[in-house]
């Protein structure tokens, strides 16, 4: 089964991938029942953080450069993304305000949530990966900050965390830095 999230007058079943979401979870998503949220290119402003659910992936089906996500609350995670699930093809900005994260991935039970072919911008945090049972896999992903954006940690393992990093671009522009690309603690 799949559902679509598109903009207003695009015939999609959802308008906002949170719509969407609770969609998903009253078709029991299960390993032999996967849901696929596709996402038609626009500029989604959501409800954050969209928490995703095992066994549903979240998908930009034209790529992350049309299919932009941005919260309405900048001090907060965008995605939380658990286990059994994935999300790609978004660009990810705005959550700049303290405590800020693009994506977050956290308790996924020792199953790996996934993350792939997407950019991050303007976040305080990138990517924040927490949990000593928690497994993440990311792949193509660009973590950019250019001298007016405010990403302060590019990629963030804490708490006995594991992480497989594949192809990973952290990317600065404008003579900027950040205070912390790639943090373990």
């Amino acid at each position: 089964d799949y559902i679509t999230v598109g903009p207003v007058g695009s015939n999609a079943d959802y308008n906002s991938i949170a719509s969407a979401l609770t969609a998903a979870s009253a078709l029991t998503p299960s390993a032999s029942n996967p849901i696929g949220i596709q996402v038609f290119p626009g500029i989604y402003t959501e409800s954050n953080p969209l928490t995703t659910m095992e066994y549903v992936d979240v998908c930009g089906i034209m790529g992350e450069h049309v299919t932009i996500i941005q919260p309405l609350t900048a001090t907060a995670e965008i995605f939380n993304v658990v286990n059994n699930s994935v999300i790609s093809g978004f660009t990810i900005i705005g959550a700049n305000g303290v405590n800020g994260i693009g994506i977050k991935i956290s308790s996924t039970n020792n199953n790996f949530a996934k993350v792939f072919n997407c950019d991050i911008k303007n976040c305080k945090t990138g990517i924040q990966i927490t949990g000593a049972t928690t497994k993440a896999k990311m792949n193509k992903m660009n973590i950019i900050q250019t001298s007016s954006d405010g990403i302060v940690n590019a990629i963030e393992i804490l708490n006995g965390a594991y992480a497989e990093l594949f192809i990973t671009n952290i990317i600065l522009a404008g003579g900027t830095q950040f205070s912390k690309g790639i943090y373990g603690d």
